[in-house]
């Protein structure tokens, strides 16, 4: 069979409600049903309890189990921490409460179905609180009240602090950010305007630099000629015949100077690749510059429009996750550095560019007097030996003329012995005569007198 409960304080609140209307009675109160009377104690939970005296058992659901009279029919009746329960006994074969007749339900007023009669009667018997109970309830609910509402204000009052403190916070954050921004901007056009500064002298510098290297490179091809008019000179001398052909002053004059070309040379070249490879590193350095200045020039025109952003400005929004991006951003310090590190490269190599460039000047003025030199030796001692050459061509010639006259006189000596030979025919001849006629003296006339041997 199936008992229907009431919580005391839904019978309270019933009866306060409908206490002043007309109810339409059709039992008496004889037909109450007869309750165990038992003995009551408080659970573990500080409530009153009351224990039955009657066999069987009580079934308590713990979970709040909505009754007939729900809330969309009568909204004034919570739902009751006690439910339905079933009791099982032998002593009880019927219903307690006929539910099911007109009389025990109460008739519906002003669109609520009030329970029956019989069940609020029955329920009030096993009411839990005193009216004691219920005034300290009550109390308490008005001191809890007053206390929520004392908490509520003092969180009114600490929201409206917090609003106007935060507000604050972040007109203060933000006219400082206003103000870094700023001081930003400033850093970065003066960084910027080195940078340009920097760069214009570096491209002035290496445009320099590209002129005393074509200088070098003409400088170049001009000792092309000495080298081959020293060469020329060499191979020249190697026509000398016999002993003309000696290893003089000006064939080592004339070695030195092919030897001192040669040398200038290899200086020029090695000058030459030098200014090659640091025009590469100028032009390194200053693609860094520009590098560097672009990406300034666009940081300059974006914090500019940062710093120009308000609140009523357009095209402000959210942002997910925009606070990650300090992982992959730079410090002002290592921003410093990296522009400082660039002026001071360019700074450097302009300065090493400015050496280079007095070293050409110097091994040009070197190259220009030590071939100066090396020539003035070599025809100083060219002109020496061909003024020696001359002399002795000079005298060879004296000398030949002399041979010539001592020719022409032996040969005219000659001609006079010729003469003379002929001359002396006839007197030899008569000579011979005599001889002829003499030695036909006979015997001893033949004698050989003083005018025989004569």
């Amino acid at each position: 069979m199936t008992l229907l409960r009431f919580s005391p304080s839904n019978m309270d609140l019933m009866t306060r409600n409908h206490s002043s209307q007309k109810l339409g009675l059709s039992n008496s109160v004889e037909h109450l049903p007869d309750v165990c009377v038992g003995t009551s104690y408080r659970n573990k939970y500080g409530n009153l309890q009351r224990e039955k005296t009657f066999s069987g058992f009580i079934e308590r659901n713990l979970n709040p189990v909505p009754s007939r009279y729900s809330a969309a029919i009568s909204p004034w009746r919570p739902v009751s921490y006690f439910s339905t329960s079933r009791v099982h006994s032998p002593y009880l074969e019927g219903p307690l409460v006929n539910t099911n007749s007109e009389s025990g339900k109460l008739f519906e007023l002003e669109g609520l179905k009030v329970p029956a009669i019989y069940s609020a009667a029955r329920n009030a018997l096993y009411q839990r609180y005193t009216p004691n109970d219920w005034m300290r309830a009550h109390d308490d609910r008005l001191v809890r009240s007053d206390e929520a509402c004392r908490r509520a204000e003092c969180a009114r009052y600490a929201a409206t602090n917090v609003g106007m403190e935060t507000s604050d916070r972040v007109q203060r954050a933000q006219q400082e950010v206003s103000k870094k921004l700023g001081e930003r901007i400033s850093d970065i056009y003066f960084l910027k305007s080195q940078l340009l500064e920097q760069t214009d002298y570096l491209v002035e510098e290496m445009n320099k630099l590209k002129q005393s290297k074509t200088i070098l490179e003409k400088a170049f091809q001009e000792t092309e000629n000495p080298l081959h008019i020293a060469q020329e000179c060499l191979y020249h001398r190697e026509k000398r015949q016999s002993t003309d052909r000696v290893h003089d002053q000006p064939e080592r004059c004339l070695l030195a100077e092919i030897d001192v070309i040669k040398g200038c040379q290899k200086d020029i070249i090695k000058l030459m690749e030098k200014a090659t490879g640091h025009l590469d590193v100028c032009r390194a350095v200053q693609h860094e510059l520009e590098k560097d200045s672009a990406d300034k020039f666009q940081a300059l025109q974006l914090d500019q429009m940062a710093h120009q952003l308000r609140e009523s400005s357009v095209g402000i929004g959210f942002h997910d996750g925009i606070e990650k991006l300090q992982q992959r951003m730079s410090v002002p310090e290592k921003w410093a550095e990296h522009t400082a590190a660039n002026l001071k490269r360019s700074q450097s190599e302009r300065a090493a560019s400015r050496k280079i460039r007095e070293d050409i000047e110097h091994c040009l003025n070197a190259a220009t007097n030590r071939m100066r030199d090396a020539w003035g030796l070599s025809s100083s001692a060219i002109a020496q030996r061909a003024q020696e050459t001359m002399e002795a061509r000079n005298q060879l010639q004296v000398q030949l003329t002399k041979v010539n006259q001592e020719l022409f006189d032996i040969e005219s000596s000659m001609e006079y012995l010729k003469k003379c030979i002929t001359d002396k025919q006839n007197p030899l001849k008569v000579t011979q005569t005599r001889l002829d006629l003499r030695k036909r003296r006979p015997n001893l006339e033949l004698c050989r007198d003083e005018a025989h041997d004569r």
